[in-house]
């Protein structure tokens, strides 16, 4: 007999259950988007735009002498030698290379230098001491895109020897104003890293701030310490990144080959007080839900015998979520829509 999963996810309850994606056991070429067209799970992946030199494997030396990502800018072009932001690492998640985003301590008094990287053409702003966020990034950089995507995905690893530093990434989806030539943010994401030793799987859900409103340009900033906790001395971390990607809304297709996994179904979406998942295969399904800050804020693994998953939303703040499903080692996602009247 199937059984029926009730899971009650309370948000400011069950802090326990919010966690950041750490599991390490999918590939960046086993991602997969499905976005809601009819109530249930279908649709593809269509080719879109790419954050450039996406897989950190093409490096050049910058005048300076230090290591430099192409179609990228980092904080090298301001901090004053020996201390550097940015380096080529040779221990990658997948390919020759990955980036790594260095915090280190400047001077004789040791203030904490943060190392920040952006994609595109970026321009920063250094103290020059004073510790915690004398580095910063300050104007330009970005990628162009025509459509929002629901989130970035990509491998991390984050190190330090001081306990509590972490490390802080920021996405922020634009349209430039043709008037003032100023950019709106339309788009908007944010996540801390937790610690971890390995590489391990990160999503960055990115909120629809402005629905109907097509962007022209993606930002990225990674900080190798979040700058407004950072100690003001002696800190040293490290962010290392590699596999980036975009996920993107489906178009939708009729192809019945990309139908959902399991024939899962989800209703309804928006969803008030109730959200039901409902698979058609006895396959296992793992399922979880992310917040906008990417942690999870409740997740069920449907045995073969299980049919559904009901999740009380009513505890749960209104806005964009986003829903990974899990099936052999696939990972496909959809966004989830929680309204409270």
């Amino acid at each position: 007999m199937a059984v029926h999963v009730v899971y009650h996810c309370v948000n400011q309850v069950l802090n326990t259950c919010m966690r950041f994606i750490l599991q390490p056991d999918f590939t960046m070429k086993q991602i997969f988007l499905l976005f809601p067209i009819t109530l249930s799970l279908a649709g593809q992946v269509f080719a879109q735009t790419q954050l450039p030199n996406a897989n950190m494997e093409a490096w050049t030396t910058a005048d300076n002498g230090t290591d430099s990502l192409i179609g990228w800018s980092s904080s090298n072009a301001i901090v004053i030698p020996p201390v550097q932001s940015l380096y080529q690492e040779t221990n990658a998640w997948e390919g020759k290379f990955a980036a790594n985003v260095v915090t280190a301590p400047f001077g004789f008094v040791g203030y904490s230098t943060v190392g920040v990287l952006v994609n595109g053409e970026a321009t920063f702003s250094y103290g020059g001491g004073g510790g915690g966020a004398n580095v910063d990034y300050e104007s330009g950089g970005g990628t162009a895109i025509t459509q929002k995507p629901l989130a970035l995905t990509g491998y991390y690893r984050s190190e330090t020897l001081t306990p509590g530093d972490q490390p802080l990434a920021i996405v922020v989806v634009t349209k430039t104003d043709q008037v003032t030539g100023k950019r709106d943010t339309v788009g908007h994401g944010q996540v801390v890293f937790p610690p971890s030793s390995g590489y391990a799987p990160f999503v960055i859900p990115i909120e629809d701030l402005q629905p109907g409103i097509d962007p022209d340009s993606i930002l990225t900033i990674f900080y190798s310490s979040d700058p407004v906790d950072v100690a003001p001395f002696d800190v040293w971390s490290n962010l290392y990144l590699d596999s980036l990607n975009l996920i993107y809304p489906t178009t939708g297709t009729t192809d019945p080959d990309e139908t959902a996994p399991c024939g899962l179904s989800m209703y309804p979406n928006p969803a008030t007080s109730s959200v039901t998942f409902t698979k058609g295969c006895p396959s296992e399904l793992a399922v979880d839900l992310y917040s906008s800050t990417g942690h999870i804020v409740c997740q069920t693994v449907l045995g073969q015998t299980d049919s559904q998953w009901t999740v009380d939303s009513s505890g749960l703040q209104a806005g964009t979520y986003l829903v990974r499903i899990k099936l052999d080692g696939v990972m496909r996602y959809q966004k989830l829509v929680i309204l409270h009247p």
